[in-house]
């Protein structure tokens, strides 16, 4: 059942980031923006996923190869908001940034729980 892998965890980040991406633009750009959040989620959480997955270390999920892995999605998702999107540099990177450390706390937190 690889696909409860992948799923949970983009659902999980779809129902954290969506709805704070709309509330970090400008009213006229939230509904543009709830559609490329979830279309550059769809891209990029399964990547992170997988290769999370790859590089993790055993009974160490949240180390050092999680913090790259989160370092270049946020980049990547900044520059997609930048390019798609077409928001500022600096909203873009505030968007992905906000969105990314939500989702990835709350997924640290939820799996310290269960």
């Amino acid at each position: 059942m690889a696909w409860r892998f992948y799923a949970f965890p983009l659902v999980f980040t779809l129902v954290i980031e969506l709805p704070l991406a709309t509330e970090l633009v400008p009213r006229g750009q939230r509904r543009r923006t709830l559609l490329d959040a979830f279309l550059i989620n769809i891209f990029t959480n399964p990547l992170a996923v997988f290769f999370h997955r790859l590089l993790a270390t055993p009974g160490i999920p949240y180390g050092l190869p999680f913090l790259l892995i989160e370092i270049v999605v946020i980049l990547t998702e900044a520059l997609l908001y930048r390019s798609v999107t077409r928001l500022p540099w600096g909203r873009a990177a505030l968007v992905s940034s906000a969105c990314n450390v939500a989702s990835a706390g709350i997924g640290v937190v939820y799996h310290l729980m269960t």
